[in-house]
Protein backbone atom coordinates (compact mmCIF):
# COMPACT_ATOMS: atom_id res chain seq x y z
CA UNK A 1 0.00 0.00 0.00
CA UNK A 2 1.22 3.43 -0.91
CA UNK A 3 1.18 6.67 1.24
CA UNK A 4 1.02 9.77 0.21
CA UNK A 5 1.71 12.27 2.52
CA UNK A 6 0.62 16.44 1.76
CA UNK A 7 1.01 19.06 3.95
CA UNK A 8 -1.31 21.51 5.71
CA UNK A 9 -1.03 23.93 3.66
CA UNK A 10 -1.45 21.70 0.54
CA UNK A 11 -4.79 20.08 2.42
CA UNK A 12 -5.85 23.54 2.78
CA UNK A 13 -5.40 25.02 -1.27
CA UNK A 14 -7.25 21.40 -2.25
CA UNK A 15 -10.40 21.88 0.24
CA UNK A 16 -9.78 25.32 -1.30
CA UNK A 17 -10.24 24.31 -5.02
CA UNK A 18 -13.16 22.10 -3.63
CA UNK A 19 -15.07 24.73 -2.50
CA UNK A 20 -14.49 26.94 -5.84
CA UNK A 21 -15.10 24.34 -7.77
CA UNK A 22 -18.93 23.61 -5.97
CA UNK A 23 -19.06 27.64 -5.71
CA UNK A 24 -18.80 27.43 -9.72
CA UNK A 25 -21.25 24.65 -10.20
CA UNK A 26 -23.85 26.38 -7.99
CA UNK A 27 -23.24 29.85 -9.52
CA UNK A 28 -23.76 28.11 -13.01
CA UNK A 29 -27.29 26.74 -12.05
CA UNK A 30 -28.44 30.07 -10.95
CA UNK A 31 -31.78 30.60 -12.82
CA UNK A 32 -32.97 33.84 -13.42
CA UNK A 33 -35.94 35.39 -12.66
CA UNK A 34 -36.93 35.22 -16.23
CA UNK A 35 -36.62 32.02 -16.73
CA UNK A 36 -38.52 30.99 -13.83
CA UNK A 37 -41.09 33.10 -14.76
CA UNK A 38 -41.70 31.47 -18.71
CA UNK A 39 -41.41 28.05 -17.22
CA UNK A 40 -44.09 28.79 -14.63
CA UNK A 41 -46.29 30.45 -17.48
CA UNK A 42 -45.57 27.25 -19.98
CA UNK A 43 -46.19 24.89 -16.55
CA UNK A 44 -49.43 26.66 -15.91
CA UNK A 45 -50.60 26.69 -19.60
CA UNK A 46 -50.34 23.24 -20.31
CA UNK A 47 -52.75 22.82 -17.51
CA UNK A 48 -55.08 25.59 -18.50
CA UNK A 49 -55.03 24.02 -22.20
CA UNK A 50 -56.58 21.03 -20.69
CA UNK A 51 -60.25 23.39 -20.57
CA UNK A 52 -60.16 23.49 -24.51
CA UNK A 53 -61.52 20.51 -26.06
CA UNK A 54 -60.26 17.55 -26.87
CA UNK A 55 -57.68 17.59 -29.72
CA UNK A 56 -56.93 20.82 -29.61
CA UNK A 57 -56.18 20.48 -25.88
CA UNK A 58 -53.59 17.09 -26.82
CA UNK A 59 -51.71 19.72 -29.59
CA UNK A 60 -51.44 22.64 -27.61
CA UNK A 61 -50.08 20.38 -24.71
CA UNK A 62 -47.89 18.53 -27.22
CA UNK A 63 -46.46 22.26 -28.31
CA UNK A 64 -45.99 23.42 -25.25
CA UNK A 65 -44.35 19.98 -24.39
CA UNK A 66 -42.07 20.70 -27.61
CA UNK A 67 -40.79 24.11 -25.84
CA UNK A 68 -39.99 22.45 -22.43
CA UNK A 69 -38.16 20.14 -24.30
CA UNK A 70 -36.13 23.08 -25.94
CA UNK A 71 -36.17 24.96 -22.94
CA UNK A 72 -33.98 22.24 -21.08
CA UNK A 73 -31.76 22.01 -24.24
CA UNK A 74 -31.06 25.73 -24.03
CA UNK A 75 -30.46 25.34 -20.16
CA UNK A 76 -28.24 22.53 -21.24
CA UNK A 77 -26.07 24.23 -23.20
CA UNK A 78 -26.13 27.28 -20.86
CA UNK A 79 -24.75 25.95 -18.11
CA UNK A 80 -22.80 22.72 -19.85
CA UNK A 81 -24.73 20.54 -18.16
CA UNK A 82 -28.57 18.87 -17.88
CA UNK A 83 -29.73 19.28 -13.59
CA UNK A 84 -31.87 16.32 -13.14
CA UNK A 85 -34.66 17.78 -10.85
CA UNK A 86 -34.66 14.22 -8.78
CA UNK A 87 -31.47 14.21 -7.93
CA UNK A 88 -30.33 12.59 -4.85
CA UNK A 89 -30.77 15.22 -1.79
CA UNK A 90 -32.95 17.99 -0.67
CA UNK A 91 -33.65 18.86 -4.32
CA UNK A 92 -35.64 15.65 -4.76
CA UNK A 93 -37.68 16.67 -1.55
CA UNK A 94 -39.22 19.74 -3.25
CA UNK A 95 -38.97 18.31 -7.01
CA UNK A 96 -41.63 15.60 -5.21
CA UNK A 97 -43.30 18.28 -3.07
CA UNK A 98 -43.94 20.37 -6.30
CA UNK A 99 -44.31 17.23 -8.43
CA UNK A 100 -47.63 15.92 -5.32
CA UNK A 101 -49.05 19.65 -5.25
CA UNK A 102 -49.40 20.04 -8.98
CA UNK A 103 -50.41 17.03 -10.05
CA UNK A 104 -53.25 17.49 -7.31
CA UNK A 105 -54.50 20.38 -8.79
CA UNK A 106 -54.23 19.29 -12.09
CA UNK A 107 -55.82 15.83 -11.20
CA UNK A 108 -58.97 18.38 -9.36
CA UNK A 109 -59.52 20.67 -11.94
CA UNK A 110 -59.82 17.54 -14.44
CA UNK A 111 -61.85 15.79 -12.32
CA UNK A 112 -64.13 19.37 -12.40
CA UNK A 113 -64.17 19.69 -15.37
CA UNK A 114 -65.37 15.93 -16.63
CA UNK A 115 -67.31 14.58 -13.67
CA UNK A 116 -68.61 18.35 -12.75
CA UNK A 117 -68.96 19.60 -16.18
CA UNK A 118 -66.71 22.97 -14.96
CA UNK A 119 -65.15 23.63 -18.05
CA UNK A 120 -63.43 26.58 -16.60
CA UNK A 121 -61.32 24.83 -14.05
CA UNK A 122 -58.69 23.97 -15.87
CA UNK A 123 -58.03 27.26 -16.60
CA UNK A 124 -58.38 28.36 -12.39
CA UNK A 125 -55.87 25.26 -12.25
CA UNK A 126 -53.28 26.84 -14.73
CA UNK A 127 -53.90 29.84 -13.14
CA UNK A 128 -52.89 29.16 -9.31
CA UNK A 129 -50.22 26.62 -11.13
CA UNK A 130 -48.02 29.18 -11.83
CA UNK A 131 -46.93 31.23 -8.79
CA UNK A 132 -46.50 27.35 -7.30
CA UNK A 133 -44.16 26.65 -9.51
CA UNK A 134 -42.48 30.30 -9.74
CA UNK A 135 -42.06 29.36 -5.46
CA UNK A 136 -40.89 25.77 -5.82
CA UNK A 137 -37.93 26.51 -8.58
CA UNK A 138 -36.56 29.23 -5.92
CA UNK A 139 -36.93 26.68 -3.00
CA UNK A 140 -35.74 23.79 -5.16
CA UNK A 141 -32.78 26.79 -6.12
CA UNK A 142 -31.90 27.23 -3.00
CA UNK A 143 -31.97 23.42 -1.92
CA UNK A 144 -29.28 22.70 -4.44
CA UNK A 145 -26.95 25.78 -4.17
CA UNK A 146 -26.94 25.17 -0.03
CA UNK A 147 -25.97 21.60 -0.75
CA UNK A 148 -23.04 22.79 -2.41
CA UNK A 149 -22.24 24.96 0.85
CA UNK A 150 -20.73 22.44 3.12
CA UNK A 151 -17.61 21.51 2.28
CA UNK A 152 -15.60 19.55 4.43
CA UNK A 153 -13.18 22.47 6.90
CA UNK A 154 -10.05 21.60 8.24
CA UNK A 155 -8.82 22.48 12.03
CA UNK A 156 -6.17 25.31 12.15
Amino acid sequence: MRHILITTEEARASIEDVRSVRRDLADRADCPPAWRITVSVVSGAMVAVQAAPGLIAMSLSACFLVVIVAMALIARKRMGFFLNGYRKGNTRRVAIALLVVIEAIYLSSMWLKLEQHVVWAPLAAGAIVVPIILFGMKRWQDAYRSEFGSVVDIRT
